[in-house]
């Protein structure tokens, strides 16, 4: 499901195509695959972060410290 946006910027019409697809829809075996590949090739040039060093910024933005959950 696509939808377009029109906007009159100085007597000129814009149009801008926004993709509103459904994020949650099911992915084909195909498609799911192509995710993987592009997932590998950005792990092979490191385009990767822990996840922990990524839950740590988190806390750290949010003001929670070490907070220890038990």
């Amino acid at each position: 499901m696509d939808s377009n946006i029109q906007v009159r910027v100085d007597d000129e019409l814009i149009e801008i195509k926004r993709n509103t697809s459904n994020p949650h829809e099911a992915l084909t075996e195909d498609e799911m695959l192509q995710k993987l590949a592009v997932s590998r090739m950005h792990a092979e040039q490191g385009l990767v972060r822990d996840a922990d060093d990524v839950i740590a910024g988190m806390r750290m933005k949010c003001g929670l410290g070490d907070v220890v959950i038990i």
